[in-house]
């Protein structure tokens, strides 16, 4: 084979061998530039990068929804509240029973009470109740006409009692019953009267008709001029008479039947009003009855108030009161009693522009501030009730209580468990709404959009 040195390409060769002349493209018009030195594909990898990060977050921003929270302070409290246990009335502390933290079961005694005055009132009570039922029965039976043990009552009075009823209602019975008789001797004594003159009346009519009739035979004689005149004046004078006793018998006899009317109406009158008297007096001592019988209620309720015991079990706390003999004073706090079985739940105050999105049933997220959440978590709830009236908070205003009942009762971490205690400080924030993350981003672009071109 020959080499022919014809067939090399002397150019190619000197190409390889002379060191190829670098060139400035930066002086070059822009599209000529962009031709020969491209920039490297990186950057378009970043670009294309970015963009695609954009778009995934506009996406994200869209569908993704944030918890829109309404933040509101306040403690747990166990469900059926602590139960402060107060004095009713000025009284004086005779016995304590109960120590700080000792548990305690429904109905045990916790102090022992002197209530001033009242076992003197007592007394004085049931000595006006005896007396009043001894008038209430004794007016009761004289109002019906029966005898005071056929009564229903009666029996429940003790035999003194009784025995004086049964007394009394005789008096009265036999002091009435004595007027009763003097209007009805009186009557009777009319009766007797009034037939004397009637038998008087009738005998006087008889002679009347038997001096009318020799009168008549007189006057026939005289006016025949058989007798003197003088002895027709005469009969004239004894028929006159007659006429007269007759007139005067007959005025008697209206005047019995008058006084006989008075005493019957006065008789009738009598009756009336003296049952009308016993009816006031027995309802009178009835309600009086009544009366003194609730306030006995009253003041039995107030010794058994001597003896505080304790509402519900659970444990003892706060105890105020240490020295015996001290006064009390009424409403003054001595102790309180901690629920065992009740379950804690959170007491919180919404504030008032807050108000307006809250609802019942909405979730809630507790941190209690014993144990921070960034370390021990927090604990879910949803609000049981809400206030309809807002009350004065000293911070915060005006605030509306409300409460969390808590999914937990205890704060969990790997290895233990720490029980939730009443009084504990927290914080909630209630979920009120969702909204999306763009919205968040439009904000200040819709809040100038309202504003913009308006005069101030």
């Amino acid at each position: 084979m020959k080499f022919n040195l014809k067939s090399l390409n002397l150019f190619s060769f000197k190409k390889f061998f002379i060191k190829k002349e670098k060139i400035n493209y930066d002086f070059y018009p822009n599209h000529i530039a962009l031709i020969e030195k491209p920039h490297t594909p990186y950057s378009h990898y970043i670009a294309m990068l970015l963009s695609l990060s954009v778009v995934i977050l506009l996406f994200w921003s869209y569908i993704g929804k944030l918890d829109i929270q309404a933040p509101a302070i306040g403690k747990l409290i166990v469900s059926g509240h602590s139960q402060r246990i107060q004095v009713y009335e000025h009284s004086r502390l005779m016995e304590i029973h109960v120590e700080n933290g000792q548990f305690v079961n429904q109905g045990d005694p916790l102090l022992t009470l002197d209530v001033l005055g009242v076992d003197e009132e007592i007394k004085k009570l049931q000595s006006q109740i005896k007396i009043t039922s001894l008038l209430k029965t004794r007016y009761q039976a004289l109002n019906q006409n029966v005898i005071p043990q056929s009564l229903n009552h009666y029996n429940l009075l003790d035999s003194k009692t009784q025995q004086s009823v049964v007394l009394s209602y005789q008096k009265e019975k036999e002091e009435f019953d004595s007027i009763l008789k003097g209007i009805d001797t009186e009557i009777e004594i009319l009766h007797k009267n009034k037939a004397l003159i009637k038998k008087d009346l009738n005998s006087l009519i008889i002679l009347k008709n038997n001096i009318e009739h020799r009168f008549n035979i007189i006057k026939s004689l005289y006016d025949k001029k058989i007798i003197s005149k003088m002895e027709y004046l005469e009969n004239e004078k004894e028929l006159i008479d007659i006429n007269s006793k007759i007139a005067t018998k007959t005025s008697e006899s209206s005047i019995l039947l008058s006084q006989e009317k008075h005493l019957q109406d006065s008789l009738a009158q009598t009756k009336k009003k003296k049952a009308l008297e016993w009816y006031d007096k027995y309802k009178q001592y009835e309600n009086e009855l009544v009366t003194y019988t609730q306030s006995l209620n009253h003041l039995q309720k107030r010794q058994q108030l001597k003896i505080i015991k304790a509402p519900v079990s659970g444990t003892v706390q706060q105890r105020e009161v240490h020295t015996l003999g001290a006064v009390l004073q009424p409403s003054q706090n001595l102790m309180v009693i901690v629920p065992e079985t009740q379950r804690n739940i959170a007491e919180v105050n919404i504030l008032n522009k807050d108000i307006g999105f809250i609802r019942k049933d909405q979730k809630a997220i507790v941190k209690i501030d014993a144990f921070p959440y960034t370390r021990y978590g927090t604990i879910n709830g949803k609000i049981i009730n809400i206030a309809k009236d807002s009350v004065q908070h000293e911070q915060l205003g005006l605030v509306y209580p409300a409460f969390i009942e808590l999914d937990e009762q205890f704060i969990k971490t790997e290895n233990e468990e720490y029980p939730l205690t009443a009084g504990m400080s927290l914080v909630a924030e209630i979920i009120i709404d969702k909204r999306r993350v763009i919205d968040y981003l439009l904000t200040p672009i819709d809040i100038y959009r309202h504003e913009a071109l308006r005069e101030k």
